[in-house]
């Protein structure tokens, strides 16, 4: 159940700053309606700022035509993020994405040297694994490599959904596809690392 505290109730439960919880309310980092923190959201996101997670996920929050808010919350550990939004944060020198559309969802973790995403679309998921291509490095333009695992049921229907709806030439674009169990069959030609 959510509630709504002042700035100074927040300051005195968790032993914070006045200017500091101020500043990130303005910063959007703290879920806040009409100045005031929105619990148990706040807390949440105030705790896992002090643990020196860096996010900004908490837009400025405006009424809906229905009379609700829209605002990222985490509840019982989960993050949730409104329809049609993407969020980005970043957490130990790596950037998180959150997006949930209408057609998929995916949480993916990146740096400047690969990326590894989790996509939810109606009735499957897929893993992709994205590299810069090493041809395009010092160009201006740095293009990725991706490689999509895909259920093997899938594979026709992924193929197709891709190139249909998002106008994905595969070729052009460096997107490869592979079967879960394509994958199982080329891991069996590797040995495993021995510790």
């Amino acid at each position: 159940m959510q509630n709504l505290i002042s700035q100074a109730e927040f300051v005195k439960l968790v032993n914070g700053k006045q200017g500091t919880i101020s500043k990130w309310i303005k910063a959007g980092k703290l879920p806040s309606k009409k100045g005031k923190l929105i619990m148990p959201e706040a807390e949440k996101a105030y705790r896992l700022l002090q643990a020196g997670i860096s996010i900004n996920i908490y837009p400025t929050v405006t009424q809906q035509p229905n009379n609700s808010t829209e605002y990222v919350t985490f509840d019982n550990d989960q993050l949730s993020v409104p329809l049609d939004k993407l969020y980005s944060f970043k957490c130990n020198g790596l950037n998180l994405c959150a997006h949930n559309f209408t057609s998929w969802k995916d949480a993916s973790i990146y740096s400047d040297s690969i990326s590894v995403a989790i996509n939810q679309l109606d009735d499957y998921t897929t893993a992709e694994i994205s590299l810069p291509d090493p041809a395009t490095i010092n160009n201006e333009d740095l293009d990725y490599i991706y490689l999509e695992i895909v259920p093997d049921e899938k594979m026709t229907e992924h193929s197709k959904l891709l190139k249909a709806k998002y106008s994905i030439n595969l070729i052009d674009y460096k997107h490869y596809l592979i079967t879960e169990s394509e994958l199982l069959e080329f891991l069996k030609t590797r040995k495993p690392l021995q510790c």
